[in-house]
């Protein structure tokens, strides 16, 4: 789906009067929202100390089928709330009715599943993240929920050799997709997954969400790890063992003549419905709700590898023995399946004489990098241990300071299926960029060893995978208990810094937080939370001050509709006025769904003049897509926020 048929219907904002109506597109229904004069609500007390609370208050409602309308059994029924260490779950009767007891007070998110319905949040679109939160306060007893949910739609079919036989243990992923600005990207739903191959060469995968998906067999190995591959045999060699079959007496043997060459070894290409390589060019399956599509069949296709070998060198020009060398793909595939492989790469050891090399290399264009520790200084993990434990790759990709070493080269392959050669990687000094952490309030502390200040890559990231990509890709450092930081070995590059705390991750603020984070500065110069800047060989950066506070600000409020009835029906999207602030990841970009009783609440946001926009419906993408926010700009309203301002801004919706 593209242009403005998907895109989310927006609000028209006013003041206490209406400014009028403001069409996005005349196929859309436009609402107005005006500011009442009545008192603020905050809201309710959170739980910081994150330890399992019991309540006094309790939670019911009933689970149907969309259409027909029955009651459903067996759906598991969740409240989920940053408050909670672990989901509150029970499960529905033969009514479809649920009971949850002894719940805190809070906000939470209402969650069902069952095996062959679209997981569903209360409130949100079929398959959708954004749902309406309810409100519970002590000793209420919060009843009438409903929840409708969705037959699953299936994809199925069959992935076969290129010898037409069935092909058994194949793992196919199926990627919920949009196009946006010509380029299609992979959009995140509930329930989706890998799904493998039986002994038949069947997949199916159930429980999808309507919409457009592509569907992609991925190649063998595993990330991290070496594609399955193969040898061709060549015509020389049949007609050799031929020859050679013919032979009577061992002694006849020799007149086979000499042993042909081995043929190329190859590997499955990861091959998008109906048989394309390419994301751009794979077929679109659009399914309607509960809709079953058979038939969507993969065949194997096999594509020449090639050996991406060379020689790691340190900067004197000496062999450089033991450095990590890891091949990744040049550029970020939309495809969560390729996203992982982008992520993680290959990794090798140089040997003693500074050699490395890399076998069964499929083609496409690549970066392989070196990284090592100085002379002198303990090696970097062995990554290349870690293979079989994929997010144990993930999670040691921060922490050790430039994801690998002190010391960086890296060059560009493209792999065309003729081995490369010759690639020399000459290592450099990476930088350290170090400073202090400091506390602007009273609130209890967190233990500096919980703490760590992060780079992340602020290349041109537009979506949500690549902006994952960019956080894993980054380097930390923590903070020491004199509250000073640095992270060593910091390969050239482009960043934005950041902080992980108690209640704040990747400088999210979650409900949960008591400091968060305020500013990244050098000096009087820029916040480097918001503004990018680079990191080149050789040259420091020194003295950042992270400054972090127990008063953030915070905006909130309650939303009413015409009658003065509490709404929840409609996100609130809070965004910057300055269009430099709208990539993926910024500060500066914040939704939130307003709770059953009609109030919202967002903290963290950094000081500074925002728009405020209400839409009808919201794909977690559209926080990523600046042509979203335009939409939105010629009917919001403008606020400005200082530091430590907690502002309330009460909404009217109509219609």
């Amino acid at each position: 789906m593209s242009g403005p048929s998907r895109r989310a219907t927006v609000l028209t904002i006013g003041f206490a009067a209406a400014i009028g109506a403001a069409f996005v597109s005349p196929a859309r229904i436009v609402a107005q929202i005006s500011i009442p004069g009545f008192p603020g609500t905050q809201a309710p007390p959170r739980d910081t100390t994150g330890k399992p609370v019991v309540g006094t208050a309790t939670v019911s409602g009933v689970v149907t089928s969309d259409a027909p309308a029955r009651p459903l059994r067996r759906v598991t029924v969740t409240l989920q709330s940053a408050a909670l260490r672990a989901p509150v779950a029970t499960a529905t009767d033969d009514e479809g009715r649920f009971v949850l007891r002894d719940v805190a007070a809070g906000h939470y998110t209402v969650m069902a599943s069952r095996p062959g319905y679209v997981d569903t949040i209360l409130g949100a679109a079929p398959g959708g993240f954004f749902g309406a939160p309810i409100a519970v306060a002590d000793g209420q007893h919060v009843s009438g929920l409903s929840i409708r949910m969705s037959r699953g739609g299936v994809i199925t079919g069959t992935v076969r050799s290129p010898g037409g036989r069935p092909a058994r243990g194949v793992q196919v992923q199926i990627s919920p997709i949009r196009t946006v600005d010509g380029r299609r990207r992979t959009r995140l739903t509930t329930g989706l997954g890998v799904v493998t191959t039986d002994d038949r060469g069947i997949y199916r995968q159930f429980g999808l969400p309507p919409g457009d998906y592509v569907v992609q067999m991925m190649v063998g190995g595993g990330p991290g790890r070496a594609p399955d591959a193969v040898r061709l045999t060549t015509p020389d060699e049949v007609a050799w063992a031929e020859r050679l079959a013919s032979a009577r007496t061992p002694a006849a043997g020799p007149a086979a003549g000499p042993v042909p060459p081995a043929g190329r070894v190859v590997t499955p290409a990861p091959v998008y419905y109906p048989g394309t390589t390419s994301l751009e060019t794979a077929r679109a399956i659009s399914l309607a709700p509960g809709e079953e599509r058979a038939g969507v069949d993969l065949a194997i296709e096999y594509v020449p590898t090639a050996i991406v070998s060379g020689v790691v060198i340190d900067p004197e020009g000496r062999p450089q023995p033991g450095a990590t060398v890891r091949l990744n793909k040049a550029s970020a595939s939309e495809s969560l399946v390729d996203m992982m492989g982008a992520l993680v790469g290959r990794v090798v050891r140089s040997g003693e004489t500074g050699a490395f090399a890399i076998d069964a290399v499929p083609p496409g264009d690549y970066t392989v990098s070196a990284q090592a520790a100085r002379s002198g200084e303990a090696a970097a993990p062995d990554a290349a241990a870690n293979q079989a434990n994929v997010m144990s790759m993930i999670t040691s990709m921060f922490g050790r300071g430039g994801a690998a070493g002190a010391l960086h080269a890296s060059a560009t392959v493209v792999v065309t299926g003729v081995d490369p050669a010759n690639v020399e990687l000459r290592l450099g000094e990476g930088s350290t960029v170090s400073g202090t952490v400091v506390f602007d309030g009273t609130a209890s502390r967190p233990s500096p060893g919980a703490m760590q200040v992060m780079l992340v890559g602020a290349l041109a990231r537009t979506s949500i995978v690549e902006q994952a990509l960019s956080m894993m890709q980054g380097a930390s450092g923590r903070v020491g208990d004199d509250l000073t930081f640095a992270i060593l070995g910091v390969a050239p590059s482009r960043y934005r810094a950041t902080v992980n705390l108690p209640g704040a991750f990747f400088g999210t603020v979650m409900p949960t937080a008591t400091w968060t984070l305020e500013s990244i500065r050098a000096g009087s110069g820029p916040d480097l939370a918001d503004v990018p800047f680079d990191v080149v060989p050789g040259r420091n950066i020194e003295g950042l001050v992270v400054t972090l506070t127990d008063r953030p600000t915070v905006v909130s409020g309650k939303v009413v509709d015409n009658d003065g009835r509490p709404s929840s029906a409609f996100p609130i999207v809070v965004f910057s006025t300055d269009s430099t602030h709208w990539i993926a990841g910024s500060r500066r970009v914040q939704q939130v769904r307003p709770a059953s009783d009609g109030t919202y609440r967002i903290a963290g946001l950094p000081a500074g003049e925002y728009f405020v926009g209400a839409v009808t419906t919201l794909d977690l993408e559209d926080l990523y897509d600046p042509s979203f926010l335009q939409q939105i700009v010629p009917i919001a309203f403008r606020i400005t926020l200082v530091d430590g301002e907690t502002k309330t801004q009460d909404l009217r919706i109509g219609r």
